[in-house]
């Protein structure tokens, strides 16, 4: 089973183009949600907290994560951890 990976962004942020492209070049699925043009999608990530772009939500099961900013780095870490 694979992790289902959400990608809150707003187009115009760096660090979330970014972050789409690693996740695009390591073949990661993953659905993007812009804050900034679909009004339900901003109410959707004000509502979970959300803050910053991009936030990542990554579930596995019952397995919950959420990474702020484009920390590669602790993603490859729990990608690691949930695809074994």
């Amino acid at each position: 089973m694979k992790p289902t990976i959400t990608v809150f962004i707003n187009p115009k942020c760096g660090p979330c183009l970014r972050l789409k492209e690693w996740l695009k070049k390591n073949d990661i699925h993953f659905i993007e949600k812009d804050i900034v043009n679909d009004e339900k999608v901003a109410k959707e990530f004000s509502e979970a907290g959300g803050q910053y772009t991009p936030t990542t939500l990554i579930e596995f099961g019952e397995e919950k994560h959420r990474v702020i900013g484009a920390n590669v780095a602790k993603l490859e870490r729990i990608l690691e951890v949930t695809q074994v």
